[in-house]
């Protein structure tokens, strides 16, 4: 599986679990990625999968979020 970008990544693992995107909605923002969750009882496969994506930059000296 290679996908072009995170959102590409997350939307086909969701694709292979069977949550379909009238039940959730991936999209890239200029900031990394947004993740809407329109169906009750999905959250822990949408959060686990949209987690194996994620990254914080963090300044080595201060420990800042960047």
């Amino acid at each position: 599986m290679t996908a072009a970008n995170p959102t590409e990544q997350v939307r086909s693992e969701l694709k292979a679990l069977k949550i379909t995107p009238q039940m959730v909605s991936v999209r890239a923002t200029a900031n990394g990625m947004n993740v809407v969750v329109k169906t009750r009882g999905i959250f822990a496969a949408v959060n686990a999968a949209a987690n194996k994506h994620s990254r914080i930059h963090r300044c080595e000296a201060s420990g800042e979020i960047l």
